[in-house]
């Protein structure tokens, strides 16, 4: 789903592939060891692309709290 949130997120992909897509302007492919930094406010959503599970850690600074979640596809 596209979202944002209020805190500076990265993410570290593990497996599988998928599309990236930051302030609603498409980042490109992401495949294991694709590292994407995300601004704190900006849109996002990522996307698996391929026949597996896309698998990715999700860091937050500062830590990520649900109130500071905002759903943009509604």
């Amino acid at each position: 789903a596209l979202h944002a949130l209020d805190v500076e997120e990265v993410y570290y992909i593990l497996q599988g592939q998928g599309l990236m897509e930051c302030n609603r302007v498409d980042q490109g492919s992401v495949q294991p060891g694709t590292l994407v930094r995300i601004p704190a406010g900006q849109s996002q959503r990522i996307t698996n692309t391929g026949p597996d599970d896309l698998v990715f850690l999700c860091i937050c600074t500062p830590q990520f709290r649900t109130e500071g979640y905002r759903d943009l596809d509604t």
